[in-house]
């Protein structure tokens, strides 16, 4: 049991993604603009045939991996460590008022830094260490060589890619963002034992939204 294909989904826009508005753990639901999202991409991932689809219990992503769900006629499994960081006293400030008030540490948690902590005193290591093993605790209940479809949130998603690829900290940063909507692909390499990122940010339904 295990899957060798893992599409990791982020989830639809919400009022504070498009005011630039730091989220964190704050449960935020979808929007018009993200709900309209979701279910533009929830039939290319369903046509992706997961066999398990595990989400973040907050409810931006947990809706988002409910509308592919409900095309397959399958459970949506919610994980509370795949929860995006916990961002303390900057959740709900925009990024102007974030980089005014915090210039260096807001500037260190944009760009990356593996070190990098929110207000929560949550680091990006800490971040990625919770995020990979719900991934990979969620892949060994797959079926072997399956697919696992992992609906989460931007930040936890970033922190977490290097981690799985197995990427020395310091190069942590290398790997960018993804759009709302968006996913990366990771494919197992049995020849090295470990991940490769097969696919990065794709758009999968294209969406002009």
């Amino acid at each position: 049991m295990s899957a060798s294909t893992i599409y990791l989904l982020r989830h639809g826009q919400t009022d504070w993604n498009a005011e630039q508005r730091f989220q964190g753990s704050t449960d935020i639901p979808l929007n018009d603009i993200g709900r309209a999202q979701a279910h533009a991409v929830a039939p290319y991932m369903a046509n992706l045939n997961p066999d398990c689809i595990v989400a973040s219990p907050l409810q931006r992503a947990h809706h988002t991996a409910l509308a592919v769900a409900e095309r397959l006629d399958m459970q949506v499994n919610l994980d509370d460590r795949l929860r995006e960081t916990e961002g303390g006293n900057w959740e709900g400030l925009t990024f102007a008022e974030l980089y005014e008030k915090f210039p260096n540490e807001f500037s260190a948690w944009r760009s990356g830094v593996y070190g990098s902590k929110t207000a929560s005193g949550e680091s990006r290591v800490q971040l990625a260490e919770r995020f990979t093993q719900a991934v990979e605790e969620a892949r060994a209940l797959t079926p072997r060589d399956g697919t696992l479809l992992v609906v989460a949130h931007g930040a936890a998603i970033r922190a977490a890619v290097p981690n799985l690829l197995g990427l020395p900290e310091e190069y942590w940063s290398v790997i960018g963002g993804l759009q709302n909507c968006h996913y990366h692909r990771l494919e197992w390499n049995s020849d090295r034992v470990g991940w490769r990122l097969a696919e990065m940010n794709v758009n999968p339904a294209n969406m002009r939204i």
